[in-house]
């Protein structure tokens, strides 16, 4: 049997290390990946706040859509290239709701991603 040399084994061994800490990283990432994504489901009950006028224009949203949403027929999607996002504004009545300091960290949870 052919002998090896002990600073053949330290390497081996640091290789192997260096793989398993790889694919540990790497299964990690998948499932968080996983989860992260299990829990990004839309609401299935939605109730109407008030906040619109008129709930009519609304229909029931396809898979991966929200549960209600609003397209304007005869919308040209290929004319578009860009989307504009405005600001999150959370609207609230007065003397009810989170404060104002709890208010504008909702606001900024919402801002910071984008």
């Amino acid at each position: 049997m052919p002998e090896t040399s002990p600073s053949r084994d330290v390497k081996s061994g640091t290789a192997l290390k260096a793989r398993a800490g790889r694919t540990a990283i790497a299964l990690v990432t998948v499932a968080l990946t996983v989860v992260g994504c299990t829990l990004t489901r839309p609401a299935k009950d939605v109730e109407q706040s008030g906040f619109l006028s008129d709930y009519s224009l609304l229909h029931k949203g396809e898979q991966g859509q929200a549960e209600f949403v609003y397209v304007r027929p005869g919308t040209d999607w290929k004319r578009y290239d860009k989307i504009l996002l405005d600001p999150v504004t959370v609207w609230k009545t007065v003397g009810n709701g989170p404060s104002q300091q709890d208010t504008q960290a909702i606001a900024d949870l919402f801002n910071n991603p984008i």
